[in-house]
């Protein structure tokens, strides 16, 4: 009775599907730093943001309450002055530099302005004890910020407080084996060792350490109840390989991937009906099938499709983009759509079948403008393709994945009965 509590109460994440697909990547541990950047620096950050990588940086507070990017508790490290962190006011820690360069502890809301969106980050809550007013001071924040995030931490009791803060927040637990690393024999660390506190933070996804992937708490989660798995910390290409292999994302640091991944998210409409030509498409790696743009967490096929949700059928494009460029698919985008109509496309009509791209960065939004703007040029029409920034993507049931290759003869049907082919071939 014991083991089945543990098992299907006290461990049990809260979702037992990926949450928010959108923010499902690979994260630069502490930013992309190295020689002379620093981690958790603006210039980390910066040339993340260049090579379009997620953002994995950690917060904590200062002792009057301001809100800093900063690992250590102790700041001697990275600065050579042995103070507690905590024990440090705003200005004192203002005053320091990192690693001998000329960059400081940046603010957090300094960090977010810089990154504005471009890339998804990956935020840590630091803090060992009871204390959760660091959560008091970083919802508001986040709560204010419109570019795509998730929060983590190895305390469940800030993740159960974040959570109560920010709606809708994708949260997941830190995990390491506490009791072995720290040689803290107490009920505490057992206990956190067996994610036995996941009652209290009920994670979306678990984040554990590379060295622990294969223990029973850890393969419990992930496999057993399915929850999103990120690894730490990945440090070279045969580490990096072997997570993207086994359906891990990689929190990284140390590596120069140049890396080229990129995401992109169109409504057009019927989903089942853009995806074969994105899939074709040279350069693109994948197609999926799913919902953006309403408030709903993990909204039904059936209420997207009847309106009830405020979402709209949209497919998730990634691709490599040294390949294919974002222009290039929104080009793709324009050829399978009626980009003159407010209604919805063809057979399909209602909000949840009109047209707009979901943006995740501030090049993608100004090439959508330039796209539409010359298309009403050519052709003295009115546009109707909304233009809004990427809040959230939800992945539809498997059924709705290829469907063109799963039902071909269907699909055909339904291209025809729709108007889309016709349209298509004039």
């Amino acid at each position: 009775m014991l083991f089945l509590l543990y098992v299907f109460v006290l461990a049990r994440p809260r979702a037992a599907t990926d949450k928010n697909s959108g923010l499902l990547r690979e994260y630069a541990h502490r930013g992309l730093y190295g020689g002379d950047i620093p981690e958790n620096s603006l210039a980390a950050f910066e040339r993340a943001i260049k090579e379009g990588t997620g953002i994995e940086l950690d917060v904590q507070l200062s002792s009057d309450g301001e809100v800093f990017v900063f690992h250590d508790s102790n700041v001697n490290r990275m600065t050579g002055c042995d103070r507690a962190f905590c024990s440090m006011t705003a200005e004192e820690i203002k005053s320091l530099r990192l690693s001998d360069t000329d960059e400081k502890i940046p603010l957090f809301t300094d960090v977010l302005k810089l990154i504005n969106g471009q890339v998804p980050v990956l935020v840590e809550l630091k803090g060992e004890n009871l204390d959760t007013s660091l959560c008091d001071k970083v919802a508001p924040i986040l709560n204010d910020y419109r570019g795509p995030y998730l929060v983590e931490s190895f305390n469940p009791f800030l993740i159960n407080k974040i959570k109560k803060l920010v709606q809708g927040v994708t949260a997941g637990q830190l995990y390491t084996n506490v009791y072995k690393d720290q040689k803290k024999y107490n009920p505490v660390t057992f206990l956190l060792t067996l994610m036995a506190f996941n009652i209290v933070s009920r994670p979306d996804f678990i984040a554990y350490n590379k060295e622990y992937r294969k223990s029973f708490p850890v393969l419990l989660t992930t496999k057993f109840f399915r929850a999103a798995k990120f690894v730490w910390t990945v440090t070279d290409d045969d580490e990096l390989s072997f997570a993207r292999e086994h359906g891990e994302y990689a929190i990284f640091e140390r590596i120069r991937t140049d890396r080229s991944f990129s995401s992109a998210y169109f409504a057009g409409g019927c989903f089942w009906c853009i995806t074969p030509d994105f899939k074709e498409k040279g350069g693109v790696l994948n197609v999926i099938a799913g919902f953006s743009g309403g408030d709903e967490i993990n909204p039904s096929y059936s209420d997207v499709k009847h309106q009830k949700t405020g979402h709209r059928e949209t497919i998730k494009v990634d691709y490599d983009s040294r390949i294919v460029s974002f222009s290039e698919l929104f080009d793709v985008f324009l050829a399978n759509v009626d980009p003159f109509d407010d209604k919805g496309q063809y057979i399909d009509r209602g909000h949840s079948y009109t047209l707009a791209l979901y943006f995740s960065a501030p090049e993608e939004e100004r090439i959508a403008h330039e796209k539409i703007s010359e298309l009403e040029k050519n052709s003295g029409r009115k546009v109707y393709i909304s233009i809004e920034p990427l809040k959230n993507f939800y992945e539809a049931g498997k059924e709705h994945q290829d469907y063109y290759l799963k039902h071909p003869e269907e699909f055909a049907c339904e291209l025809v009965n729709s108007g889309r082919k016709k349209n298509k071939n004039s």
